[in-house]
């Protein structure tokens, strides 16, 4: 008995430090060239958070998908059961600014990295929220 109460230890130790490499991103981001043109394909696990945003390399924050803006991308009601999207350099993110009027920016815009953040809520701190990230990065002669 006093050998299991020995092992019992390590093998819980071992459970806990035990490598996760082979396990699939909760979110991936990949930089592709379709038919000359790039492309962003983002992957998600499913069920996953339902508000989203990137942060592009000039340090904008353009909010995709969160409960209080009205033009969301991608456009799709049921969002935290999507599995993957494209973003292209025609891909905009939408708000009303200060005076209740639409603005547009494209979300893929000069050379940069680029960060993907999928949120429970984008208002809080990351370590307070449940929040997956990626990290993709667009040459700068890449068009």
């Amino acid at each position: 008995m006093s050998v299991i109460k020995g092992l019992l230890p390590g093998v819980f130790l071992g459970l806990f430090l035990a490598p996760v490499s082979d396990a699939e991103p909760a979110l991936d981001c990949v930089v592709k060239t379709v038919g000359g043109e790039l492309t962003v394909a983002v992957t998600m696990k499913t069920p996953h958070p339902a508000e989203m945003l990137v942060n592009t390399p000039d340090g904008q924050s353009l909010f995709l998908r969160a409960a209080d803006i009205p033009f969301q991308y991608p456009n799709t009601n049921d969002f935290e059961s999507l599995e993957s999207f494209t973003l292209n350099r025609i891909s905009r993110a939408t708000w009303f600014n200060d005076w209740g009027e639409p603005e547009a920016a494209l979300i893929l815009g000069p050379g940069g990295t680029y960060e993907i953040v999928l949120a429970d809520n984008l208002e809080t701190e990351r370590e307070n929220t449940l929040s997956f990230t990626c990290e993709f990065t667009i040459e700068k002669n890449n068009r």
